[in-house]
């Protein structure tokens, strides 16, 4: 009955204090998708959610297998999933910072 995501985190810094940030992407069992950053120790800022059917749902063994990428250029992010990008982002603003990483489940 609850949703779980999973995916990538990157952009951080400062990840052991309370000033810490980054940008997470993720996929749930139900077919989402979710791009979020987080600022700080209490706060997120939600960029986008949606239902995509690039995301795989679990089969009837109750497993499913999602590929994630973010591919940065010199301007834009695209969230992919199983190869299809299900969303863009400008590179500016909240999604600016790129580069630094850690790990997210």
């Amino acid at each position: 009955d609850h949703t779980n995501y999973y995916g990538l985190a990157f952009g951080g810094s400062d990840l052991e204090n309370a000033k810490q940030t980054y940008l997470y992407f993720m996929v749930a069992q139900d077919g989402s998708w979710l791009i979020k950053q987080r600022d700080g120790d209490l706060r997120t800022n939600d960029i986008a959610r949606m239902r995509h059917p690039a995301v795989k749902t679990p089969n009837a063994n109750e497993t499913s297998t999602n590929a994630l990428e973010v591919r940065v250029t010199a301007n834009k992010i695209d969230y992919a999933v199983n190869g299809t990008v299900v969303h863009s982002t400008p590179k500016a603003g909240i999604t600016a910072k790129t580069e630094g990483s850690t790990a997210c489940a």
